[in-house]
């Protein structure tokens, strides 16, 4: 074996295996996830995107979005499939108050302000939006004042793959932790509002009482004199 054989080989016995930490049961021995830049484990269509002025759009019952998420409501529609949506532009790229990949479904419309994939697999989808909304993005983001996040660099995203079985479970796991996320959120909200009532009704309200009277201390409620 030649020197420049034996050290390649040795390079790739070095090499970490790309396999995750925690990994459900029935996988543990299913070898290692490829990676995939983005751009080969979807399809682009940001070339089927169209954006309308706030004065030209006509009201009506279809999505309209934008960067992160719903904008408004229009007339019409581009889409009308399952698809993921992923921030071109803007703050919340770096900020990341909100999910910078997020699903759309049904009739839509998208502005040029996100990227529009297509994925084979509606759960290669969910394992893909899930990951993008886990890891910094800073090595692909251009623009000081204004962050943008452009086609050429969407697509050189790498992508830790394992077999679709193995996506199916991590987002089947996901989904379902998500959905009791969104409905204890709901429940966290109630109690809040049916704090904020109590409070209402436990303390009685000053904004009738002159200040004279809020903190006059009349003679019959004067503390009595011990002998």
């Amino acid at each position: 074996m030649s020197r420049k054989t034996k050290t390649s080989s040795a390079k790739e016995d070095a090499k970490p295996a790309l396999v995750p930490k925690l990994r459900f049961p029935e996988f543990k021995n299913a070898g290692e996830w490829s990676v995939k830049p983005l751009g080969r484990a979807a399809e682009n269509l940001d070339n089927r995107r169209r954006p309308i002025t706030s004065s030209d759009r006509e009201a009506g019952d279809v999505p309209y979005y934008g960067a992160s998420g719903i904008v408004d409501y229009v007339e019409g529609f581009i889409f009308d499939e399952a698809l993921l949506c992923v921030s071109e532009d803007g703050a919340n790229l770096v900020a990341r108050t909100y999910p910078i990949a997020f699903p759309i479904s049904g009739k839509t419309w998208v502005n040029n302000h996100a990227h529009v994939l297509r994925f084979a697999n509606p759960c290669t989808q969910k394992f893909v939006e899930v990951y993008l909304n886990s890891i910094k993005l800073d090595d692909f983001i251009t623009g000081m004042a204004q962050p943008k996040l452009n086609k050429a660099m969407l697509d050189k995203i790498p992508i830790p793959y394992p077999e679709v079985p193995e996506q199916h479970h991590i987002a089947s796991c996901l989904t379902s932790l998500d959905d009791l996320i969104a409905a204890q959120t709901q429940k966290l909200e109630a109690l809040k509002t049916h704090k904020k009532g109590l409070m209402q009704q436990l303390f009685p309200s000053l904004a009738g009482a002159s200040s004279s009277n809020a903190f006059e201390t009349r003679e019959q409620d004067a503390p009595t004199t011990l002998p």
